[in-house]
């Protein structure tokens, strides 16, 4: 009888492990697709990262944050931002200080499911609330991430500004 016993348990352990592990899984692509299917796509950069592997853990942003949303015309979109470590040191005084400063990135999902790059370009919010957005050279702030070398929005600069005539120079 201890025996049979024993068999149940291990059955009813094993059953209840399984039953975690298909759960884990499960739960594991809960999250969002559209930007799942971003964060899969390779670094044209560097194609042994993906998208996910390059943006997710930059040395020079202080927070990283991944969403959706949907613009005027009714896209779906999937937007990246970094905010940049060390900017109220790098930025000029301002008639407003400023109080952060880093990337955005919108990839727009085709009906196909399929994402497409559709703006890169860098946002600095200063403290009376105005932000300032500029569009950037996707070709030279693709080297920066790919090198990942920036700690800081001025070392950052300096390497897009070197990335950035380069591309011009290869035109």
């Amino acid at each position: 009888m201890k025996r049979v016993s024993q068999k149940v348990q291990s059955a009813t352990a094993a059953l209840a492990k399984m039953l975690v592990v298909v759960c884990v899984v499960g739960l594991a692509g809960c999250g969002n697709s559209d930007i799942a299917k971003v964060k899969a796509m390779k670094l044209d950069a560097n194609p042994s990262y993906t998208i996910g592997q390059a943006f997710d853990n930059r040395k020079v942003c202080d927070s990283v944050k991944w969403d959706t949303l949907t613009d005027t015309r009714g896209r779906k979109l999937v937007e990246y931002r970094c905010l940049w470590k060390g900017v109220k040191g790098f930025m000029a005084p301002a008639a407003s200080p400023v109080v952060s400063a880093g990337e955005v990135f919108q990839w727009s999902i085709a009906d196909d499911d399929t994402p497409t790059l559709a703006y890169v370009g860098s946002e600095v919010t200063h403290e009376n609330g105005h932000v300032d957005d500029q569009a950037l050279n996707l070709d030279a702030v693709m080297q920066v991430i790919a090198k990942d070398t920036a700690t800081t929005a001025s070392e950052y600069n300096q390497q897009y500004v070197v990335a950035q005539y380069q591309a011009r120079m290869q035109q």
